[in-house]
């Protein structure tokens, strides 16, 4: 890890509640994750206070992503609750494979997201629950313009 890339920092409760989300999942096939809600404690450290699994209307998919204001007020302001200065911060996703390398379709919804004018995200906090063979691993990564255009080269 370079010294620029920030740290990320999962409170007790959004663990505990990424951990649910997982055991909730099982084995089953369908693609898993949601958002992550949090702030940048400072350059280096980003602070993840509050996940959710959308619901379908939320967009969440697997070809497509949308971070739609008006479908995920109620867990913003959820999250701010935990935390006034709270806002979107990443996403996660739960792979049933040892693998915590983002998928294909994940860069490309990491990127829809990092992009999207409306947040204006610095970087993007990525979050992959590995659930494999009874064991579930978290790994965490910060996405930034220049990871995604090293990913598209």
């Amino acid at each position: 890890m370079s010294a620029n890339t920030p740290l990320v920092l999962i409170t007790p409760e959004a663990r505990e509640a990424l951990e649910l989300e997982a055991e909730r999942a099982g084995i089953g096939g369908d693609l898993v994750g949601g958002l992550l809600f949090g702030y940048p404690v400072d350059e280096r450290r980003r602070l993840v206070v509050y996940s959710v699994r959308p619901r379908p209307e939320v967009g969440f998919g697997q070809k497509g992503f949308s971070l739609d204001q008006s479908r995920t007020s109620q867990q913003l302001a959820a999250a701010r609750k935990l935390a006034s200065q709270a806002d979107y911060c990443g996403v996660w996703y739960l792979h049933r494979t040892p693998d915590p390398e983002l998928t294909d379709d994940e860069w490309v919804q990491a990127q829809g997201v990092l992009e999207d004018p409306d947040f204006r995200f610095k970087d993007l906090v990525c979050l992959v629950l590995c659930l494999y063979s009874g064991d579930l691993n978290t790994y965490a990564f910060s996405v930034s313009y220049t990871h995604l255009r090293a990913h598209e080269t």
